[in-house]
């Protein structure tokens, strides 16, 4: 069923689910989404027998979920139907790094479904494996959980060691400070050398934090709740020949069979990766999680708080390890935005004497509206005039205003309006207009393209409007325009169009409020005088 947003009341919208059937079994995907008080709430059901990838696409960008950087992934719901028990913890990616649970771990709350809870004298081994030396990949990675903790003592969260000069020091740890802080550390080969890198922010006020950590390259950065938290600069190279992977405690530097650093307090949906994950990966990870149900079936769930007024798309896409694909249909959210589509017949250029020209206009709020006009037919080898009227409400004009227009690729821009700043590519034109320095108010802004010889068919023109907001980038429609086999004077061929006089007339109007260029005012009256 379909149901539509109206102002900022927007309610369930479920896709149905789509089957590829491969060899007797299927890869599945289905997805549906719906608004409570505080965000939008995304579901995404996956179906597939031996999962090798999953990818979220939310507005035009792509979150890889589940692929083959995510070395360690447990969502501690002591699910039997995947192998858990009572001491015994699954890790869900490809690597099969499961992990044991001593003396007095337990499940209990989570910030998903059920977590682990430690009470300070026990901790999850999973042992030594080499997917789980990620330090050793350009020393780049990403450390991630949920904790929940009123601990004012130091509780290691997570730790990987390493063997130094037959001593015992961190590939990579994560771990809670008296103070409440968080600190990630590592030892380098030549130890005691070590780095250690602390919030400011604490954590122990007994609620769910998403604590993050990524190495890329020199370059080390903590984030609390999806935001950035502080970042720091080592060119110290850790270890890489790793030792056990630990939750909850760890290994003194200087004897591998005591265990300090016991944490107190519950820990959930733990990752390991061996990437430096993004800004907005992070943040895209902060506010999802992606659990397996069984030996077939998988949930990806979304939270998206505080998204304004816009335009958003997003679909989810799978593929198993036989290489085969799926994915949902693309779902659409408008939130306080309204779209229309007119039409209207106007004249164009030397190769055609009427065609109709669609004009699609997108409002983002109360804030801009950009509409498109260009023709719905064109001859190939000819001319056509672009324009974008963008509108910003004066009472509340943003700081700056950035259009991109996207057009069929390899056609010739020319032309394009003053003002603002303008960037072309084989594919695209960009512009920025500031308030300050450009009255962006009902602006005209337009470009022709060189419609290439001997093409035919369908082509797509597409754009987005941008008024400064992030997350805000809405689509302006997207609009086909059809090319026809196109007659192109050559020498003293003949014109396969008359050209009316009134054609003209209208071309020079055009060239003098500046919307057509002189030399297509040229070609079009030669037309005319051999017609």
């Amino acid at each position: 069923m379909n149901k539509q947003r109206i102002g900022r009341t927007l309610i369930s919208i479920t896709c149905m689910v789509l089957f590829m059937a491969i060899s007797c079994w299927a890869i599945g995907i289905s997805a549906s989404e719906n608004e409570l008080s505080d965000g939008i709430r995304i579901n995404t059901e996956l179906q597939a027998s031996s999962l090798d990838s999953f990818v979220f696409n939310w507005n035009g960008k792509n979150y890889s979920v589940y692929d083959s950087s995510l070395r360690l992934a447990y969502n501690f719901n002591d699910n039997n139907e995947i192998g858990e028990a009572s001491n015994y913890a699954v890790d869900i990616s490809k690597n099969g790094d499961n992990g044991i649970l001593y003396d007095g771990v337990s499940y209990s709350e989570g910030k998903y479904g059920e977590g682990l809870s430690f009470n300070g004298s026990g901790f999850l081994r999973a042992g030594d494996k080499s997917s789980l030396d990620v330090s050793a990949n350009n020393g780049n990675y990403t450390l991630a959980a949920w904790i929940k903790t009123s601990q004012s003592t130091v509780g290691v969260i997570l730790n990987k060691g390493a063997t130094a000069n037959d001593l015992y020091y961190p590939l990579y740890s994560l771990q809670l400070e008296p103070t409440g802080r968080i600190n990630l550390g590592f030892n380098s080969p030549t130890a005691p050398n070590s780095y250690n890198l602390i919030t400011t922010r604490s954590v122990n006020d007994g609620l769910w934090h998403s604590i993050i950590a990524t190495r890329n390259g020199n370059y080390i950065t903590i984030y609390i709740d999806g935001e950035f938290e502080t970042n720091g600069y080592t060119e110290m190279q850790p270890n890489t020949a790793g030792y056990r992977f630990v939750i909850g405690a760890r290994n003194p530097p200087n004897n591998r069979d005591v265990i300090v650093g016991y944490y107190v307090g519950n820990i959930d949906e733990v990752r390991v990766y061996s990437r430096a994950l993004s800004a907005n990966e992070i943040h895209d990870l902060y506010d999802s999680e992606f659990q397996e149900y069984n030996a077939t079936e998988y949930r990806f769930y979304k939270n998206i708080a505080g998204l304004p007024d816009g335009v958003y798309d997003y679909y989810g896409w799978v593929k198993d390890s036989a290489n085969n694909v799926n994915q949902t249909e693309q779902r659409t959210i408008y939130i306080g935005v309204t779209t229309t589509t007119t039409t209207t017949t106007t004249t164009t250029t030397a190769q055609t004497t009427t065609s109709t020209t669609s004009t699609t206009s997108t409002t983002i709020s109360n804030k801009l509206s950009v509409t498109r006009s260009l023709p719905d037919n064109v001859s190939a080898g000819s001319v056509l005039t672009v324009s974008l009227a963008m509108d910003v409400n004066e009472l509340d004009m943003p700081n700056s205003v950035g259009i991109t227009e996207n057009y069929p690729t390899n056609w010739n821009v020319s032309n394009i309006s003053f003002g603002g700043i303008a960037k072309t590519s084989p594919t695209h034109i960009e512009w920025v207009f500031w308030n300050q320095s450009y009255a962006v108010q009902d602006r005209l802004i337009y470009y022709t393209l060189s419609v290439p010889e001997g093409i035919t068919g369908s082509y797509n023109f597409t754009g987005s409007a941008d008024y400064g907001v992030p997350s805000l980038i809405p689509t302006v429609g997207r609009r086909n325009v059809q090319v026809t086999a196109g007659c192109i004077l050559k020498g003293n061929m003949p014109p396969c169009n008359a050209v009316a006089l009134s054609e003209v007339i209208s071309s020079i109007n055009s060239w003098s409020s500046g919307q057509m260029s002189l030399t297509d005012v040229i070609a079009l009256i030669n037309v005319w005088a051999a017609s």
